[in-house]
């Protein structure tokens, strides 16, 4: 099968929808199916990067701002146009411009195309592309009405599809995937935490997030902050970047907790911070399904998670996971000191969280699902 693959950024951009794009083109390709992915071009990366069944298009324009992403969103519908034909299926990650583009080429050409939605709630595809252009609601409306099936990675994404009266019929629940990696009982803790300069004397928090307002690093520094005053030894590690880190690095410097707490920026070797930390905290305000949590629960590591769409599908509370309403500190920092304190507990979770990705989220699972759904638009 060849399957067309469309999406605003790609790799080297790291990011959940990039993740697992890429994770789910790898995943067909070592099936034997053929992908190309039609993308933007970051500064200094190749047009054309070709690795087997795997070829990756990236489109270079110019300008900036909103001016750049016209002329990419037109540049988009013309490569669409002038290849799709050799195509089976369009397969589009995120309902934003590239999907308004693609949606626009398979309606001239017939072509049968698919598009994953990332985020629900407040952050849900079609409001922000409603947002994001002064014509959004007609590209909105055009994407919902042409797309031949959604795939939803959480429930609440199928209800806001429903709000958009889109049928049934015409959504798929697929969830991320994740990768297994090895559990982490069975790593050398303390050799990745001397690799990483990490204290030996502390419980790790670790947080893989943007540093965007929606992740609201806030609540969970004014958690650490409360465990601090009670005596608590935490050592907060922040892996990730974005538009917030100047407020969030203020406030650790105001605040007077730089010892407790450090910002480590985009790493390559999240996996290994993994193995090297105590607790995976993530505290969004919503998530489509977080590619971090499900990797830190494939190795194992006992999570803390916000009360909020995308976290309760995957973690069951008290059972595979801790979960927190998104704004309460206090409650945050008690369900830290739960975990921090209980070693067999906190264990139990590891191990439970590890065999529901394992059940539910693995990459195999989902790139069979993904099939299943391009043949039966066929």
């Amino acid at each position: 099968m060849n399957i067309l693959m469309v999406i605003g950024q790609y790799r080297p951009i790291v990011g959940g929808s990039e993740v697992q794009a890429e994770r789910i083109a790898e995943g067909l390709v070592a099936q034997g199916h053929h992908v190309t992915v039609i993308t933007s071009r970051p500064k200094q990366t190749p047009l054309l990067e070709e690795q087997g069944n795997l070829t990756i298009k990236r489109l270079d324009v110019p300008g900036f701002g909103k001016l750049k992403i016209y002329l990419l969103m037109s540049a988009m519908l013309f490569e669409i146009l002038r290849s799709v034909r050799k195509f089976d299926v369009v397969h589009v990650h995120q309902a934003l411009y590239p999907a308004f583009a693609a949606a626009l080429a398979t309606r001239w050409l017939r072509k049968p195309m698919i598009v994953k939605i990332a985020n629900s709630g407040a952050g849900f595809d079609l409001h922000k592309l409603v947002q994001s252009f002064w014509w959004g609601r007609f590209m909105a409306h055009f994407v919902a009405k042409r797309v031949n099936c959604f795939v939803a990675v959480n429930r609440n994404i199928l209800e806001d599809l429903e709000e958009w009266k889109v049928p049934p019929e015409r959504a798929e629940l697929i969830p991320n995937t994740v990768t297994l990696h090895q559990a982490r009982w069975n790593q050398p803790v303390e050799g990745y935490r001397q690799q990483l300069k990490l204290p030996f004397d502390r419980t790790i928090l670790l947080c893989v997030a943007s540093l965007l307002p929606k992740k609201n690093h806030m609540v969970l520094l004014d958690a650490v902050k409360r465990l601090r005053a009670s005596g608590a030894p935490l050592h907060l590690v922040l892996l990730g970047e974005g538009s917030g880190r100047g407020t969030l690095s203020a406030w650790v410097q105001k605040n007077g907790m730089q010892d407790v707490v450090e910002f480590r920026g985009v790493v390559p070797n999240v996996v290994e911070y993994m193995y090297a930390s105590d607790i995976f905290v993530l505290p969004s305000l919503f998530e489509g399904i977080s590619n971090a949590l499900l990797e830190a629960m494939s190795v194992g590591l006992p999570c803390i998670v916000s009360d909020a769409p995308g976290n309760w599908e995957v973690v069951v509370e008290g059972q595979n996971g801790l979960r927190f309403a998104p704004h309460d500190a206090e409650a945050l920092a008690r369900c830290i000191e739960e975990v921090r304190t209980d070693a067999l507990f906190a264990g139990k979770l590891g191990i439970a969280a590890r065999m529901h990705v394992e059940r539910y989220y693995s990459l195999e699972s989902g790139v069979q699902r993904y099939l299943k759904l391009y043949q039966r638009l066929l």
